[in-house]
């Protein structure tokens, strides 16, 4: 069966239990390291929905051209991809053979944290939250996919929700390689930040590669797509393809950005869903808190030539 198909199915069943029912979230500045152990059951559990007004509904926007029935394969530039991972967040909990929480680090410049409570599974979505402690500290959700899901090349694809205030981003990227490596090329490692919300105040988005490590010798190179205002309304697909020869950034299927120009990175990389305050994106806005980045699903594809 087609995987949105399944979705579909499955948000169907969840809205027929309601109705029976009662009434019915950059590295930049912190390499990644492994984290602390992580208790399969009890991940991702919780009921973030209960605390937000945002709509529920689902609507399906394809990207990359389906060449099977099942979805297994792709097509994208003329290529043809084979499905390598899926998840649709389905369930109550997160997978955990698919994705860990990102350990509770300090992030950015304004003494957030990443922490573990931000994250949960809720009817067939990842919901990151965002929002101010009860100590005055912002905290947010972040999932990685580190050691239980690494690929060189190929595509790479999700489909989510962007939060709708300001003072913190939603992200979709990959750490690639060593990314500490200070060599002066990104073939031995890059940090790729597939979409990012940085530019929230300004209603844009935004695609980066950074590379040479976070220190004096790093280097970055990006696209701003400024005044998109539509892209933080609704749902949409952000993807890329990772070939040896260039980097390209899709947003809901339309190419946005090319390039090549750090060297591509020829070591297999990690996913990353999260979420994380900084100046980057404005003031705090405490009473627009909590606010929430919604994921409906993850894929990739390898390539399917011999």
């Amino acid at each position: 069966m087609n995987p949105l198909m399944r979705k579909r199915i499955a948000l169907l069943l969840c809205a027929c239990l309601s109705l029976g029912a009662a009434g019915c979230g950059a590295e930049n500045g912190t390499s990644d390291q492994a984290g602390g152990a992580q208790t399969a059951e009890t991940i991702g559990g919780g009921g973030f929905p209960a605390d937000s007004a945002a709509e529920t509904e689902q609507a399906e926007e394809p990207a990359a051209e389906e060449t099977e029935e099942d979805g297994s394969t792709v097509e994208i530039g003329g290529r043809t991809y084979r499905l390598s991972f899926e998840d649709e967040f389905d369930g109550d909990s997160l997978d955990t053979k698919k994705w860990s929480l990102c350990p509770e680090w300090k992030r950015q410049d304004v003494g957030g944290y990443w922490k573990d409570s931000e994250t949960s599974v809720h009817d067939g979505e990842l919901w990151l939250r965002a929002r101010i402690g009860e100590d005055g500290t912002p905290v947010s959700g972040a999932v990685r996919t580190m050691g239980k899901f690494e690929q060189a090349y190929g595509y790479f694809e999700c489909r989510m929700m962007f939060p709708s205030t300001t003072g913190f981003w939603g992200a979709f990227w990959m750490m690639c390689g060593d990314v500490g490596m200070e060599d002066g090329t990104a073939v031995s490692g890059a940090e790729v930040d597939i979409i990012e919300t940085g530019e929230c105040a300004r209603k844009g988005v935004n695609h980066a590669i950074h590379w040479d490590g976070y220190g004096a010798a790093h280097k970055s190179v990006s696209k701003v797509i400024p005044k998109v205002p539509d892209l933080y309304e609704g749902w949409h697909t952000y993807g890329f393809e990772w070939t040896k020869d260039a980097y390209i950034f899709y947003i809901d299927g339309e190419e946005t950005w090319r390039t090549s120009e750090p060297g591509i990175c020829e070591k297999p990389g990690y996913m990353k869903l999260t979420t994380e305050f900084g100046s980057w994106a404005a003031p705090i806005v405490p009473e627009d808190l909590p606010d929430y980045c919604r994921v409906d699903w993850v894929r990739a594809y390898e390539s399917a030539g011999d």
